[in-house]
């Protein structure tokens, strides 16, 4: 079948591929996957501090730190929504960044 296009496909590939090797294939993708592991991050470093300790606690026990490991659950969470995320229309309608919070 013919391409409506004034291009041939037979030069499409090496094109691309030529253009790829002009920018020496420093080609980027940037994925919500790197949003959640900045934000659990974020929090992390949070709950280290001061403040963050005194806003952060177990009802259980008062006096035990949230540390990281306690986050984990959380940010598992958050991958499984960000995958399922990732099929639907949502990364067309907004920035990787953003769907990832």
């Amino acid at each position: 079948k013919k391409m409506d296009a004034p291009v041939p496909k037979e030069e499409i590939i090496p094109a691309e591929l030529a253009l790829a090797k002009g920018v020496d294939f420093d080609l980027l993708c940037f994925h919500p996957r790197q949003a959640v592991l900045a934000l659990t991050e974020d929090l992390i470093s949070f709950l280290k501090s001061e403040r963050g300790q005194a806003l952060a606690s177990f009802r259980e026990d008062a006096h035990r730190i949230v540390k990281g490991p306690d986050l984990k659950p959380m940010h598992d969470e958050a991958r499984k929504m960000m995958e399922d995320i990732i099929v639907s229309d949502i990364p067309l309608l907004f920035s990787p960044g953003q769907v990832g919070i």
